[in-house]
């Protein structure tokens, strides 16, 4: 009996240690993933804003990022009456030559504002925003969109 109490305290012991050291790894992991930016404020008004590239747009964003993200700019005479919904997933941030690329998946839903239908849609599009600093504030530079996941280059994952 107190050989068989001893083998369940050392494999309570042995469980305790592996469980332990996955959790350690885990958050080694997570803490080694960089945040230099929080970007998601301005992606969102890249995509959605309504007031057109104007001098408080151009303080946040290049002419291009806003030509190839706004909505009311890409739809515009096919859908004159639109809004997005639209869900920013941040998957990693990267530092090169004073630059900050920061990768993130997009959903987004642009519908009729009458009748609320689906009019165009992108589901977890992989996308990569350079981000410069203009006036000591972040600048998204740049934007690119890849098809899917896999054609984001290595550097940016």
């Amino acid at each position: 009996m107190k050989i068989k109490s001893l083998l369940n305290v050392r494999n309570m012991i042995v469980i305790i240690i592996i469980f332990t050291v996955f959790l350690t790894i885990g958050l080694l992991t997570k803490s080694s993933q960089h945040h230099y930016v929080d970007i998601n404020n301005l992606v969102e008004e890249a995509y959605t804003t309504d007031a057109g590239y104007n001098s408080e747009v151009a303080k946040h964003m290049s002419l291009d990022v806003y030509k190839k993200s706004n909505i009311n700019e890409i739809f515009k005479t096919e859908y004159p009456s639109k809004k997005a919904d639209l869900v920013i997933k941040e998957l990693n941030q990267h530092k090169y030559d004073g630059d900050i690329y920061v990768y993130m998946k997009i959903t987004l839903y642009i519908r009729d504002k009458i009748t609320n239908k689906v009019i165009s849609a992108g589901i977890d599009i992989p996308v990569v925003f350079k981000v410069t600093n203009k006036d000591g504030q972040p600048f998204l530079a740049d934007k690119i969109e890849y098809v899917n996941q896999n054609n984001v280059p290595q550097k940016f994952r």
